[in-house]
């Protein structure tokens, strides 16, 4: 009997883990959803943004410290500093027709300005999973 009590609790655990998060005000969302405005904010892997980035017409947006950019960068990248007094200012004279590509050196700056681009009316905008560190 504790064997198909510990199995049942089992696979309830595993149906409850799904892609979805749930956000401040309740409501579950995924993250990586187009919202009811069509507006498209996805966290990708390496592959993927590898082949993004090499498309013609898109923003490149390395959001890492001028210290961290002796590490290199991807071709083609602007830098704006996520720390400098006016980096939303920054994100906000990007073309928010055009999709942007963010990335910072592991994955936490580059998620806060994905959010920050949400805001400020970004279309299009694709997060580099795990920072440069994963490039």
């Amino acid at each position: 009997m504790n064997k198909i009590l510990s199995l049942a609790a089992f696979v309830l655990l595993l149906s409850s883990c799904g892609a979805q998060t749930v956000s401040e005000s309740g409501n579950a969302s995924s993250e990586n959803a187009q919202n009811t405005n069509g507006q498209i904010a996805k966290r990708i892997g390496a592959a993927e943004f590898k082949q993004g980035v090499a498309q013609e017409n898109v923003q490149i947006v390395d959001v890492r410290t001028p210290d961290e950019l002796r590490e290199g960068k991807i071709e083609g990248s602007i830098n704006m500093n996520f720390y400098d007094a006016n980096f939303k200012e920054q994100l906000a004279s990007l073309d928010k027709e055009k999709p942007v590509y963010v990335y910072c050196r592991s994955g936490a700056r580059s998620s806060k300005a994905m959010q920050m681009m949400k805001e400020l009316g970004f279309i299009t905008i694709y997060e580099l999973q795990g920072g440069f560190m994963s490039y």
